[in-house]
């Protein structure tokens, strides 16, 4: 495998056990029993979407150079990913003005929320995770291979 898999794995990875542990220091062990789930599923604090599609960018240009095809189509993948997790957010609020019986449902149901797309925050705390791990794994490799 190339630096450029280990550094999505490791973002994703990283952000998947946060996850964890901020659904640990929001909820308290009320959440110990979804454990599993916060480590395998998408949505929450913070953004692994964002996280491994961001390392994976900047592995590329790191790797490969802002020049390359590889690149660009590293960037438009980004760009989308990190869009539609924040355009489903987004939609996800209309819909609960629109439908109060929803947010009610959601607020309840915290599997329903984890699959609503991801906050502002949520992905920028995803972009940065990304970014550590890219400028991490290229200290580290910087020179080999």
């Amino acid at each position: 495998m190339t630096p450029i898999v280990y550094t999505a794995v490791a973002a994703w990875a990283l952000s998947q056990l946060l996850k964890v542990v901020i659904a640990f220091l929001r909820i308290g062990r009320g959440e110990s029993g979804r454990v599993v789930w916060r480590l395998v599923w998408a949505g929450g604090m913070p953004s692994s979407h964002s996280a491994f599609t961001t390392s994976t960018l900047v592995m590329i240009a790191l790797t490969e150079g802002i020049g390359s095809s590889l690149f660009g189509l590293a960037f438009v993948f980004t760009a989308i990913v990190i869009y539609d997790r924040t355009k489903l957010h987004h939609i996800y609020l209309i819909f609960q003005s629109h439908f109060p019986a929803l947010a009610t449902e959601a607020a309840r149901d915290p599997r329903l929320k984890d699959l609503v797309g991801h906050t502002t925050a949520e992905v920028a705390v995803g972009v940065a995770i990304g970014l550590a791990a890219a400028g991490i794994t290229w200290a580290l490799t910087a020179g080999v291979g």
